[in-house]
């Protein structure tokens, strides 16, 4: 009987070990996600003000968050990789 308890925690330590490797690597896969969107949109943004400015013959300043997109990023990133439990 003892016997039989050790081995049911230890299939259901196994289990939880499991389950929390795949509930990281889906955090990964969501931030990998995430940051392709981010970098799509960033680029899509970028690629519009330049066609503006060429129409136009005229500088346009980007917007602060454009300009601070890659500090932003690192800060989700650090988060996502660091989460606060």
């Amino acid at each position: 009987m003892h016997m039989q308890l050790i081995e049911i925690l230890e299939k259901r330590e196994r289990e939880r070990v499991v389950r929390e490797e795949a509930w990281k690597q889906q955090g990964m896969e969501r931030a990998k996600r995430y940051e392709e969107v981010r970098t799509e949109e960033t680029s899509r943004s970028l690629a519009l003000i330049s066609f503006i400015q060429n129409v136009l013959g005229q500088e346009i300043h980007c917007p602060q968050s454009l300009e601070n997109s890659s500090l932003e990023e690192e800060i989700h990133n650090q988060e996502i990789q660091n989460p606060v439990l």
